[in-house]
């Protein structure tokens, strides 16, 4: 044993005494230096793996852009340019955001807590901010002005001295820790073994091959050995080590000596299977995937970008929440309340859906029946309901699916526009307009062939000499789908002038009680005063119902124009940048200024009739309150009703046009409620070419809710207009 002492004593230099975690494994030596409670931030600078994903996840999350938001009702709008974006953004005269960002979260990362000290400025609100080291921060336990159990924090400094801040002056980041309330654990602490055992690895393998590949070994000699001979082996042996690596002399023992190695390839094991397992549990305890932190073993393109994608969706979006509660928690509430902050990732293309796989599904789910559009588009890409036959179809699209109806029953099947129907173009002059005729009951509505072809004499195939409409019940569902369509807009459009009646009911109501405070409506006045002294102002209401109404009248024309091409299946985008289009918006544009006129008529006309019988103020506010309660609910269906039919119909036009269509059909609508209008009934089933007009006994006009109809023709009216298809002049027999 005193020979097997002396040897290994000698051999302690091959790993410089720092293999401490191998003891057990056949060597003795000297303590390496360990990761414990106190000293976990020195992990950045010790152990490399800790350094890459701290780093990796630091860099990320300062990817993130803080943005402030204020809640205005039900949502949250941002405020660019509020102080506290300002601050955020410049923290103080040595960082900015991103260096704030990546401190804060390596702080976090390594200590599990990091903090912000707030400086005042000449007012309530901080004017910089300063990253505190978290391995000099201490909290102070009891009742502060802000939390229930945080009293304060005492921060050391550099030369030792130490300095206490309230709990308001500083903003406490902190990680779980389930041991403590107070402070935050640090990831490292699961994982003080597998750093300790990793450095400590390091060390014996840098050091073991540094001193040329002397293994861990043990001398043998096959007789007793006297103290003289164990000396002068042990000098030649030193004299051997010392000069192995100039010279890469072998040791030569005699026969009666012999070199034996310890333990199975243990040497082998630290240079490479070892250091391999532990990189990898770091790497899984920081959530930082494998390729991300650089270990490149078994990573490809594929699972890579896979693996950077979940890194973002997962380490660094938790961490970006973290900061977020602690930010709206504790900094937000100090520049008003309904403020708050978040991190803008529309930047980060790691954050973007996979808009090809999201495409993919949402066709397989469609397509299946498992899901409608608008269920897709809530679910899959984020995105509101666009309604009627579009959103509620169980598959395909317009033309190619099953329509279902709101209660989910199926309607009407329809994969392609109907078969050959000769009719009369457009009525003579003096005729009333006879509906041509229906085909026969026992007719076929579509030619039969292969599912997803285009039968026989539909629009995909012209003929000349003849004009061919939708079948019978094509039509009828068509109908039935441009009004479910109808109805959504209307609503929007008759919500969204309930705020604009209020508000003017508001302004009107302010200068009844403004006058009367003036004394005009005081007993024995011999004037009267005027109705337009109360009445609201024309040209601000009428641009406030153009800013309100408009954009709801855009996106209705757009959809319509949309759904028309779908109808003859033309596989277009609609193009809302045409001469119709334009001229339609601007027309309806026009039209808000006489919709305000209107109300502004009505009432003025109560005002009058209360002034008139010499009614109170009191009671003039009554009237104008239910002036505003009519507003909202006769007028502004009507006037929900007549935009609507008229953007639903000008729009159909126009898109039919984009589609080839070179016909168009009256389809007479209308119910109980309201009927359709006699001479509008005599119109149904008429065709005309795409660019004439219709002539009615009102007039010649281009369709249902052309802009020149006269109010008798175009309020609530519910007909619209379905494609027809034939040959002009000249075309040839086919295209």
């Amino acid at each position: 044993m005193s020979i097997l002492s002396k040897l290994i004593g000698n051999l302690r230099a091959a790993a410089h005494g720092r293999a401490s975690q191998l003891v057990n494994l056949g060597l003795e030596g000297e303590r390496a230096p360990q990761l414990t409670d106190g000293t976990h931030p020195k992990g950045y600078a010790l152990c490399a793996w800790v350094y890459v994903c701290v780093s990796r996840i630091a860099h990320a999350v300062a990817e993130g852009a803080v943005v402030v938001e204020k809640r205005q009702g039900t949502e949250w709008v941002e405020q660019p340019g509020h102080p506290l974006e300002l601050l955020l953004d410049y923290v103080n005269s040595d960082d900015d955001q991103y260096l704030l960002l990546v401190e804060t979260v390596s702080w976090l990362k390594l200590a599990g807590n990091a903090y912000w000290l707030l400086l005042k400025g000449t007012g309530t609100q901080p004017a910089a901010l300063q990253v505190l080291p978290a391995d000099r921060v201490k909290v102070v336990a009891g009742r502060g002005k802000r939390s229930g159990r945080v009293a304060g924090y005492t921060v050391t400094d550099e030369q030792g001295k130490k300095q206490t801040y309230s709990d308001e002056e500083v903003v406490h980041f902190k990680l779980f820790g389930g041991t403590d309330q107070l402070y935050g654990q640090s990831p490292l602490k699961p994982i003080e073994g597998e750093i300790n055992t990793y450095m400590a690895g390091t060390a014996f393998n840098r050091d073991f091959l540094k001193g040329g590949g002397i293994p861990a070994l043990i001398i043998k000699s096959a007789f007793e050995m006297t103290d003289d001979q164990l000396k002068r082996l042990r000098d030649r042996f030193d004299e051997w080590h010392a000069t192995r690596g100039r010279g890469r002399k072998p040791l030569f023992l005699t026969g009666d000596l012999e070199a034996i190695i310890t333990g199975q390839s243990i040497d082998q094991a630290l240079v490479e299977t070892l250091p391999r397992y532990m990189r990898e549990t770091i790497a899984a305890a920081f959530g930082v995937p494998p390729s991300v932190a650089g270990i490149w073993d078994q990573a490809h393109y594929a699972n890579a970008k896979e693996q950077k994608r979940d890194f973002y969706s997962g380490t660094v979006k938790q961490t970006w929440r973290l900061l977020e509660s602690a930010l709206n928690e504790q900094l937000a509430p100090l520049f008003g309340d309904g403020i708050r902050v978040r991190f803008n990732t529309t930047h980060i293309a790691a954050m973007q859906p996979d808009f090809v796989e999201l495409a993919q599904a949402a066709v397989a789910l469609t397509m299946s029946g498992v899901m409608r559009i608008d269920e897709v588009r809530e679910h899959l890409f984020g995105l509101g309901p666009i309604g009627g036959d579009w959103g509620r179809a169980r598959w395909g699209s317009f033309t190619t699916g099953i329509i279902a109806d709101e209660n989910g029953k199926a309607a009407d099947a329809y994969s392609a526009p109907a078969p050959v129907e000769p009719v009369a173009s457009a009525p003579a002059e003096g005729d009333q307009g006879t509906p041509a005729e229906e085909p026969a009951s026992g007719a076929p509505e579509a030619a039969q062939g292969d599912e997803g072809s285009v039968p026989d004499g539909s629009a995909g195939k012209r003929m000349k000499g003849a004009v061919r409409r939708l079948s019978a019940s094509q039509r009828a569902s068509l109908l039935k789908a441009v009004d479910r369509g109808r109805r959504r807009f209307e609503r929007e459009i008759k919500q969204a002038q309930a705020p604009w009646y209020d508000k003017l009911a508001d302004e009107m109501v302010a200068k009844l009680k403004e006058n009367a405070d003036k004394g005009l409506f005081r007993p024995g006045r011999i004037k009267r005063p005027s109705a337009m002294q109360f009445a609201f102002d024309l040209e601000p209401a009428a641009e406030d119902l153009r800013e309100t109404l408009m954009p709801i009248l855009n996106e209705t024309y757009k959809h319509a124009g949309q759904a028309a091409i779908a109808v003859i299946d033309a596989g277009l985008n609609f193009d809302m940048d045409n001469p119709k289009a334009r001229a339609y918006l601007l027309s309806r544009k026009r039209e808000m200024k006489t919709v305000t006129a209107n109300a502004q008529t009505r009432a003025r006309q109560s005002i009058e009739q209360g002034l008139a019988e010499g009614e109170t103020i009191e009671d003039l506010t009554a009237r104008v309150l239910q002036w505003a309660e009519t507003g909202r609910e006769g007028y502004a269906e009507n006037v929900a009703r007549t935009e609507t039919g008229i953007s639903f119909n000008q729009a159909s036009l126009d898109g039919y046009a984009q589609g080839g269509a070179t016909h168009k059909e009256w389809l007479a609508g209308g119910g109980p409620s309201p009927p359709a209008r006699d001479w509008h009934t005599a119109m149904d089933g008429v065709v005309v070419p795409i660019d004439e007009d219709f002539e009615l006994e009102t007039g010649s006009f281009n369709g249902p809710g052309d802009p020149e109809m006269d109010a008798e023709d175009v309020c609530q009216c519910r007909c619209a207009l379905a494609p027809a298809f034939g040959d002009n002049e000249g075309d040839s027999e086919s295209d």
